[in-house]
């Protein structure tokens, strides 16, 4: 989706705010689909926090408290996990919204991302929308340095790995590209300004980035097993399969 929202930026240049708005939607969504993912790993929600109810889960991690591991270990229960899920859940809300009121005092001439004053709305917004992240990915975090202790055959490395790839190259990448072409080191050339050309050098940039992510995360999504299929699959399957078996023992005797 990153991609296509960056080939759209490529072909119509004026629509930046529009396409990053969309592509931040789409990653807000997948910050909560990502706790999602590792829930199901454990066998659902239920079977996760029987799992975790004897264990303490370290909570000095990042992007918040890397710095603080004399933290206290904590134990999780429903309330916790709640917590969590809302503290991954928030980013899918508030990244949209961000983005469509910055598109809204954008229209009115009051959001300038050249003016990093004090006073400046997309400094305060930008500033917000940092701290909403950090707290979104925090919980996750804490999830996935627990889970790669017990599912060392599900991948989940990799898989986090390309989340924080994705995160630093749609988000970071821009901004370091945006304030070189703030600082003069990107030239203007006619009919593109220095800025323009920044945000079209970031879209071709991520054009060919999302393509190697995108095969890298079908290579550690994609899983081969000796038997196809899911264990609910194969549960219903062995279900009809006994039902079978039980109305041809009726129909025989």
């Amino acid at each position: 989706v990153i991609g296509i929202m960056s080939c759209i930026g490529l072909w119509v240049p004026r629509a930046i705010m529009f396409i990053n708005m969309m592509a931040a939607t789409y990653f807000g969504f997948c910050f909560y689909l990502l706790l999602l993912v590792i829930v199901e790993m454990y066998g659902g929600k239920e079977a996760m926090l029987e799992q975790l109810d004897s264990v303490t889960i370290a909570v000095s991690t990042g992007p918040c408290c890397c710095c603080c591991p004399c933290l206290p270990r904590m134990r999780m229960t429903r309330k916790k996990f709640r917590i969590f899920v809302l503290g991954s859940f928030q980013v899918a809300c508030l990244r949209p919204v961000i983005y469509f009121l910055g598109i809204v005092l954008w229209t009115n001439g009051l959001y300038d991302p050249d003016n990093l004053s004090s006073t400046s709305i997309y400094l305060w917004l930008d500033l917000f929308l940092g701290v909403s992240t950090i707290l979104g990915l925090w919980p996750t975090n804490i999830l996935f340095r627990e889970a790669k202790q017990h599912m060392t055959d599900q991948n989940l490395k990799a898989k986090f790995a390309l989340f924080q790839a994705i995160l630093i190259l749609s988000s970071l990448q821009n901004s370091i590209i945006g304030t070189l072409a703030r600082a003069g080191h990107i030239s203007c050339s006619p009919p593109y300004s220095a800025k323009t050309r920044g945000q079209l050098m970031n879209n071709q940039l991520l054009i060919i980035e999302m393509f190697f992510v995108g095969m890298l995360t079908r290579t550690s999504y994609r899983k081969q097993d000796d038997q196809p299929g899911y264990r609910a699959c194969d549960t219903v399957e062995s279900q009809g399969k006994e039902k079978r078996e039980c109305q041809q023992s009726v129909l025989t005797n």
